[in-house]
């Protein structure tokens, strides 16, 4: 069954229950559904022990479908024959509790009952319910301090969420930077072929007028302007070769820049995934956390419960000294809990601290990043 809140329990709710029904006979439970609440075919309502956590530790159960509109009705030969405290519980076609009722018993009518209790037991029962009532306060004040404690861990998930964005963005500035880098040296490698060509054409050319037409321009136009137009050649020539130098060493400079910027998308990109499995710990320990906090909370209620019966049913010293000992090994139970907790949250704080430094190195990458583009 999945975690639920106790918000969810609110779908339902049970009527008419009583704190005890008499044992070997048939018992008829009634509820209401919230108007917004979409029942399913496979929905059932159950009797389950109080304690209980998850829908499979049903005693009983009853499918709706069998049913009378918001009423079903259990028979007495599959009642429980104990007077431990059970409750009724409806649970969705999803296997989702949408409502709980409150605690009840299977025992003998108490006026057919005659219990002789001594004043020393009479003390004891009433020293138990306080010593019970002390736990119950201390309880409420842990839930208080990890309530406290859950709030401070989903405001640190939520600034992990906003840097992981802040990462993201700055990747497709990094992209945006080597795809324009990447164009430009193509653009430079183009113009540098072109050059070349230009360049072997001016070479072809003075070859061919110092081979063909050597003695015709020293015919027509003498030798002196022959070599004016060579030097002017030449001098040309010279010109495209430095442009050509300037151009292959800009293409270099782009390519070692791409080189750069590769390597620094490639780090960003692991560090991005390093903290995304940080992030994906943090939340699942938060989840277990959130968990915990439940877990305590409706065992609270149940102490709460169990203090309000012992004090409306101290003659009934047996069942109240097995009930506070039930509630003792649960209570030892949830105090171990609370200890793996408090180590939990020291993992967390060691989890902080090497986000911390990530994003350090995150803040010098970004200012790599700026001074390239």
């Amino acid at each position: 069954m999945n975690p639920i809140g106790p918000e969810s329990f609110s779908q339902i709710t049970f009527t008419n229950i009583k704190p005890s029904y008499i044992p070997r006979t048939d018992i008829q439970c009634n509820f209401y559904k919230r108007q917004e609440f979409q029942s399913g075919s496979k929905d059932w309502v159950g009797i389950f022990k109080v304690g209980w956590q998850t829908t499979k530790e049903y005693y009983t159960w009853i499918s709706l479908s069998s049913s009378v509109e918001n009423e079903v009705l259990f028979k007495a030969y599959y009642l429980p024959k104990d007077d431990e405290y059970y409750q009724f519980c409806y649970v969705d076609q999803n296997g989702e509790v949408r409502g709980v009722s409150t605690p009840f018993q299977f025992k003998e009518d108490d006026n057919e009952i005659v219990i002789v209790t001594t004043q020393e037991e009479m003390e004891n029962i009433t020293e138990e319910n306080t010593r019970l009532k002390k736990k119950n306060q201390d309880q409420a004040e842990m839930i208080q301090t990890l309530q406290a404690q859950l709030h401070t861990a989903t405001e640190k998930n939520n600034t992990l969420e906003k840097e992981n964005m802040d990462q993201a963005e700055m990747i497709q500035t990094l992209q945006a930077q080597l795809h324009t880098a990447t164009d430009k040296n193509n653009t430079l490698e183009k113009e540098n072929m072109e050059l070349q060509v230009q360049v072997k054409n001016l070479k072809e050319e003075i070859e061919t007028m110092k081979r063909d037409n050597l003695e015709i321009k020293l015919q027509q136009i003498g030798l002196q302007d022959l070599e004016t137009e060579l030097e002017q050649k030449t001098m040309d020539l010279e010109k495209i070769e430095a442009k050509y130098k300037k151009l292959q060493s800009e293409n270099e400079a782009k390519n070692q820049a791409i080189v750069n910027l590769t390597g620094l998308l490639k780090s960003c990109k692991e560090e991005v995934a390093q903290q995304k499995q940080k992030f994906e710990v943090q939340a699942s320990m938060l989840e277990k956390e959130k968990k915990l906090k439940e877990e305590l909370q409706h065992s609270l209620e149940n102490e709460k419960m169990k203090a309000m019966d012992l004090e409306s049913n101290s003659k009934n010293n047996t069942t109240i000294l097995r009930t506070a000992e039930d509630s003792k090994i649960k209570l030892q139970q949830q105090l171990a809990l609370q200890q793996e907790h408090l180590k939990k949250m020291e993992n967390d704080k060691k989890i902080n601290d090497n986000l911390e430094e990530l994003n350090d190195r995150q803040e010098d990458g970004v200012k790599v990043a700026s001074s390239w583009g």
